[in-house]
């Protein structure tokens, strides 16, 4: 194994440790998961309940679109990372 190797494989585990220590922290899931997850709720709303008055423009809608597919992924993120990190730390047989 070459040096970047070991570091990289380093730096995996570490994050896999710290996935896990995030994801069982209180304050974590209290605060940042939280305040993600309305902040995802009011651009939502006001995707879909926005008067018609205030129509919006089909790139104003793709641009709200890919700002709630972002909030998704962060969402997603470390359940992602985790899961792509074990299945990069599992030997091959």
């Amino acid at each position: 194994m070459t040096d970047q190797e070991i570091r990289s494989e380093k730096l995996a585990r570490q994050d896999l440790t710290d996935i896990g220590v995030l994801a069982e922290n209180e304050v974590f899931k209290r605060y940042w998961l939280r305040r993600l997850a309305e902040k995802k709720k009011k651009i939502e709303d006001s995707f879909r309940n926005d008067p018609p008055s205030e129509k919006m423009t089909k790139e104003e809608r793709e641009i709200l679109r890919r700002i709630i597919k972002a909030y998704d992924e962060l969402e997603q993120l470390m359940a992602d990372d985790a899961a792509i990190i074990q299945r990069q730390l599992v030997p091959s047989t």
